[in-house]
């Protein structure tokens, strides 16, 4: 979390003949907090946990 917000850092990935952008981090960060915002209303949470697993991110929060 960086200012209220989950900041990624792509540490590996494989995207087959497709180039990485190298700042694909900040790509999927942006959808990725208006979801988390949304889901948890604009009320304070803390990330439990961020997990990949087959292609899909999880992330579980609590309501503070």
């Amino acid at each position: 979390m960086k200012d209220g917000k989950l900041a990624i850092e792509v540490v590996r990935a494989t995207l087959g003949p497709l180039p990485l952008p190298p700042n694909l981090g900040q790509i999927l960060e942006n959808p990725i907090n208006t979801q988390l915002s949304n889901s948890v209303q604009n009320k304070p949470f803390r990330v439990l946990t961020v997990t990949v697993q087959q292609g899909k991110l999880t992330v579980r929060t609590t309501r503070e």
